[in-house]
């Protein structure tokens, strides 16, 4: 039997470094047709790709001797152990397979962006790697990219793990978009992943809640089922007309949704909305149009954000694109979202949770690309 040919660790540094080079070098790059683009960048993601899964789960040792391929081939300084390593060292909250998760994904972010995972550990521990300082002092009306706080070299890495939810906070609640990227950007001695209070720690004691791309704020506690069986009740007791036309339409009312007026007249749809107030927000109003019942909505959020025993000092809402907004107020919020062009867009469900059939509770959603 001809045994396999050794793979040359030279010769695969060579080639992923001219491959590397073809797609960076910007007149080489665009000399190239499309297709032939294409093909080039697919062919040193498929490359990249298939040396990260032989180092994560090498094959066996051929009975004629011959090691493993994966240990034949190099990719320089990528590793996954030293990630793995480090992560079990530094976050008590990533064991078993949550930890298996995290290093994978986060050693794939750093072999397709070409960041030497030494050096990004090393940059990441001292603190070079993200300036915290700066990016806990932008509150509103600053408004800001979490990534133009963090070194360019890792940009790229940092949005890759911003989705990565693995793992729990040692509340047994899970870990939010977005958490771990800030988190591990800051090192290990910098923002914390909490479970009381918030959802990080900064090394002054303030403690964040992070909402990350439709994240949730509560509304109310109760579940969406409850409020709506007392909505038919005071609708039944208050309105038994307008409640048979709810009734005879089998519909079930939900404010601020975008057909509404296709429905109901301005004055029933106002009526409705004020009678739905009345169950949430103790509301005494017997007509309220729609901009009234989101100022309404908005007010007691985020009054009872801030105001809440143990709560946490801020709120941080992210865009997809990383672009936030930081609040330490209520009346921030409610200054930032009742402005007039993202006050109109708020409506339906990219703003409002409100399941009457469900046992969600009502929220209300934050950072969605309609209130950007």
């Amino acid at each position: 039997m001809t045994p396999p040919r050794r793979h040359n660790n030279t010769n695969v540094d060579d080639l992923l470094s001219g491959i590397s080079r073809l797609t960076t070098e910007d007149d080489v790059f665009r000399a190239l047709g499309e297709s032939e683009r294409k093909a080039l960048l697919l062919i040193q993601s498929a490359f990249k790709y298939a040396l990260f899964r032989m180092h994560r789960h090498p094959p066996r040792v051929s009975d004629d001797g011959f090691r493993d391929v994966a240990t034949q081939c190099s990719i320089g300084t990528h590793r996954p152990e030293d990630i793995q390593t480090y992560l079990k060292d530094n976050y008590s909250n990533l064991r078993g397979r949550h930890l298996r998760q995290f290093c994978d994904l986060m050693f794939s972010a750093c072999v397709r962006k070409d960041v030497q995972i030494r050096g990004f550990l090393r940059d990441i521990t001292s603190g070079e790697a993200f300036d915290v300082a700066s990016f806990e002092l932008a509150v509103y009306p600053s408004v800001g990219n979490v990534y133009q706080y963090i070194l360019k070299k890792y940009r790229g890495v940092a949005e890759d793990i911003a989705d990565i939810t693995v793992g729990g906070n040692g509340g047994m609640a899970s870990i939010g978009r977005g958490e771990h990227m800030i988190s591990i950007m800051s090192g290990p001695t910098g923002i914390k992943v909490i479970k009381n209070g918030g959802d990080l720690q900064y090394r002054n004691g303030a403690k964040e809640d992070v909402k990350w791309h439709g994240g949730k704020v509560p509304v109310d506690g109760r579940r969406g089922v409850d409020i709506h069986a007392l909505f038919c009740k005071e609708l039944i007791k208050e309105q038994p007309e307008l409640s048979g036309k709810v009734d005879k339409l089998k519909d079930t009312f939900v404010p601020l949704r975008v057909n509404n007026n296709r429905t109901y007249t301005a004055d029933e749809l106002a009526t409705l909305n004020a009678l739905w107030w009345k169950v949430v927000g103790q509301g005494k109003e017997t007509k309220l149009i729609d901009s009234e019942l989101k100022n309404k909505i908005l007010q007691k959020t985020f009054d009872l954000f801030f105001n809440k025993e143990g709560g946490s000092d801020s709120l941080l809402v992210c865009y997809e694109d990383g672009d936030f907004v930081r609040f330490t107020k209520a009346q921030q919020a409610l200054e930032y979202y009742t402005k007039t062009d993202r006050f109109e867009r708020l409506r339906g469900g990219e703003f409002l949770e409100y399941r009457p059939k469900q046992t969600n509770p009502l929220g209300l959603y934050v950072g969605t690309s309609r209130q950007k």
